[in-house]
C-alpha cells in the first residue's frame, strides 16, 4: 500500500496573465550647444614694487650661502654693507639681528659677525689662501697680544708652538688653526689683568678687626662666637655668622659690632 501523506495535496492555482508593458518612448536628441566665444577680459595693471638695495643684497646673500665654503669672504662683504648702511630698515626690520633671522636668510648672529670680521680685516686673496677658520684664529691672536696690531699683521708673526715640552716657532702659513688658537690662549693667560687689592679693612678683615669684634660681643655673651667668610672678586662681600648670643641681647651685640667694624 502507498504511504499516507501527512497532508492532502492542493491543486495549483492558474498563474495570472502578465500585464502588457508600455511602449518605450524614443528619446529626442538634445540640441547641441552653440559654442560662445570667450570675451577677453582686460588685465588690471599691477604696480611694480621698486627693487631696493636690500633686495639686491639679499639676492646675493642667498646665492653666496650655497657656496659659503669658497665664497665666505663675498658673503661677509654683503653682510657688512647691510649692517653698516642700515639697509635692513628698507625691509621693515628694526635691527640687523632681526634681518638675519628672516625667512630665507637664516644666518646665526655668531656666524654673521665672524664672516664680517674676516671681510673687514683681510682681502679676498688672503681669505681664499688661508680659509675662514685660520683667519678667525688670527683675529683672536691679534686681540690677545698687548700690542695694538691689526689682524693682518699676524700673518708676519712667528707662532710659538709647544709640543711634548719642546718650544719651537712656525710661520703663520705653516702653523695650523689649532696651534694659532693655543698661542692666543697662552698670551691671554699671561697678560690677564689682576684685580686691584682693596685697602678697605671691611673687604679684607685684619686679625685686629676680628679680635676687636669678638671682644665686643663676648662682653655681652661670654660664650658668643663670630665667624666670617670673604667672597672673591674685585669687590668681595663678607658674610658674618653670630652664635651663642641670647635673643634679648642680640640688638646690643649688633650695635657694638657696628661700632667696631671700620
Amino acid at each position: 500500500m502507498p504511504p499516507k501523506r501527512p497532508f492532502p495535496l492542493k491543486p495549483l492555482k492558474p498563474a495570472k496573465p502578465l500585464k502588457p508593458t508600455k511602449p518605450i518612448k524614443p528619446v529626442k536628441p538634445s540640441t547641441p550647444l552653440k559654442p560662445q566665444p570667450l570675451k577677453p577680459q582686460p588685465m588690471k595693471p599691477q604696480p611694480m614694487k621698486p627693487v631696493t638695495e636690500l633686495d639686491r643684497e639679499t639676492k646675493k646673500i642667498l646665492q653666496l650661502k650655497e657656496e659659503i665654503g669658497q665664497r665666505f669672504w663675498e658673503l661677509g662683504q654683503c653682510l657688512v654693507r647691510v649692517h653698516d648702511r642700515a639697509t635692513y630698515t628698507q625691509g621693515g626690520f628694526d635691527c640687523f639681528e632681526r634681518y638675519l633671522g628672516r625667512r630665507g636668510v637664516s644666518i646665526s648672529k655668531t656666524t654673521a659677525y665672524r664672516l664680517m670680521d674676516v671681510a673687514r680685516n683681510f682681502s679676498r686673496f688672503i681669505a681664499r689662501k688661508h680659509g675662514q677658520t685660520k683667519l678667525l684664529a688670527a683675529i683672536e691672536l691679534a686681540k690677545a697680544t698687548p700690542e695694538e696690531d691689526k689682524p693682518v699683521d699676524v700673518l708676519a708673526y712667528q707662532i710659538e708652538i709647544r709640543e711634548s715640552g719642546k718650544v719651537s716657532n712656525k710661520t703663520f702659513t705653516a702653523a695650523s688653526s689649532r696651534e694659532i688658537k693655543l698661542a692666543a690662549n697662552r698670551i691671554k693667560r699671561k697678560h690677564k689683568p689682576k684685580p686691584m687689592p682693596h685697602t678697605d679693612p671691611l673687604h679684607f678683615p685684619k686679625p685686629t678687626w676680628k679680635a676687636g669684634a669678638l671682644r665686643a660681643i663676648r662682653a655681652i655673651a661670654p660664650k658668643a662666637k663670630l665667624e666670617f667668610t670673604t667672597g672673591k672678586g674685585a669687590d668681595p662681600k663678607i658674610k658674618l655668622t653670630l652664635s651663642g648670643i641670647p635673643s634679648s641681647k642680640l640688638r646690643e651685640a649688633l650695635n657694638r659690632l657696628a661700632q667696631v667694624v671700620p
